[in-house]
């Protein structure tokens, strides 16, 4: 399994965070639903952070069987058109970042429950018959 990361940093005003809220919901995440090959998508609005995360406004996960389906997602024409919604969120953002990580999970700590992300593990609670 394929996990693939995208972290968005910058500072939102409370004035525009029913924009950006709005924008994400009817404009990116019915994009990123449709990607090809897409497992699940999880959402993630800090409530907090600290050192490099503490300018983090949003997280979006994204699983894919294997690293060919995910490929397959990041060339589609889906992805190509919500790579122009993000410049337009972003856009909402004072110093706007966004960064991807893409995490290979093997089959064992999928089946423990673990994933192993370098120095943390993080508790999951797999679907093991879809698997």
């Amino acid at each position: 399994m394929i996990v693939r990361f995208a972290l968005f940093h910058g500072t939102l005003d409370d004035a525009d965070r029913s924009d950006f809220d709005q924008h994400l919901r009817t404009r990116m995440l019915p994009l990123i639903s449709a990607f090809p090959g897409l497992q699940s998508l999880r959402v993630l609005v800090p409530s907090e952070g600290d050192g490099r995360l503490a300018g983090a406004v949003l997280a979006l996960e994204m699983t894919y069987q294997n690293r060919a389906a995910m490929e397959a997602a990041l060339a589609s024409p889906e992805r190509a058109r919500n790579a122009e919604e993000t410049k337009a969120l972003l856009a909402i953002l004072k110093e706007p970042e966004v960064s991807h990580s893409v995490f290979e999970v093997n089959e064992q700590d999928v089946t423990l429950g673990v994933v192993r992300t370098g120095r943390h593990d993080t508790l999951q609670f797999p679907d093991l018959e879809g698997g």
